[in-house]
């Protein structure tokens, strides 16, 4: 639906379908797509276009130039009962996430908790899809990442450029840890510039804990998360232009 010249309304049946077809065409492997649309929507019905389809063209550009690999197969082992280490093989987070979430739910619900520390990885875009994962589990979800913060330049430009994200819960006993860093990855200032094609493939940590009803004082356990709204989302018409011509 067009309410102008400008502006399309789309379905979150219409976003998924452009966003996979997007990937597919850009040679993505099938879960890596079906991933990255997940990432998409979520962060859209969530309100965070910048996160959302104002992403996905530097998505595909970082694809295309092998900073980041659409075809990457993410492995992961359990390190102790309630540990999970994954290595995304310099994929996207998204698709990581996605392998290894089922699991790690399963042990959280078992123990109360579990964690699980994500290598070699693109910068997490967006945390909507990995609330709702949670959220379908019945799961709270504490995060410690590697993302994208928006920045002005001098030039009075907004860029996006990778730094520590962390994600807790009100009554959460203080802040995170720090997240251990693997020899020779960059960290903060000096993390890869994240926006154009030029500069190394992404190689990022990122951490993440889900919290099952149990680990919480009678009473103190968060509400489950809610979604955003899924449909009549208002999308410029020009990013979709941008979108199709990616």
């Amino acid at each position: 639906m067009r309410d102008s010249v400008d502006v399309d309304r789309l379905g979150a049946g219409d976003i998924a379908a452009l966003v996979r077809d997007t990937c597919q065409r850009a040679g993505f492997a099938a879960p890596v797509a079906r991933a990255v649309t997940r990432s998409v929507l979520r962060a859209e019905c969530a309100g965070q276009r910048r996160f959302g389809l104002g992403l996905l063209p530097q998505m595909i550009e970082h694809a295309r130039a092998r900073r980041v690999d659409p075809a990457a197969v993410p492995t992961y082992e359990a390190v102790a009962p309630a540990l999970l280490r994954v290595d995304a093989a310099g994929g996207f987070a998204c698709s990581a996430f996605a392998a290894m979430l089922d699991d790690l739910a399963g042990r959280a619900k078992r123990h109360g908790l579990a964690s699980a520390e994500v290598v070699n990885a693109y910068p997490v875009t967006s945390l909507a899809a990995l609330h709702a994962a949670a959220g379908r589990h019945g799961l709270s979800l504490v995060a410690d990442m590697q993302g994208l913060v928006a920045r002005p330049t001098p030039a009075g430009r907004i860029i996006l450029a990778i730094g520590p994200v962390a994600h807790s819960l009100a009554g959460a006993p203080g802040p995170l840890p720090a997240a251990r860093v693997p020899e020779g990855q960059p960290t903060g200032s000096a993390a890869p510039d994240f926006e154009g094609p030029v500069g190394p493939a992404f190689r990022l940590t990122h951490r993440v804990i889900l919290l099952g009803k149990a680990a919480w004082p009678d009473g103190a356990a968060p509400a489950p998360h809610e979604e955003g709204a899924e449909s009549g989302i208002a999308v410029p018409a020009s990013l979709l232009e941008k979108i199709l011509n990616a």
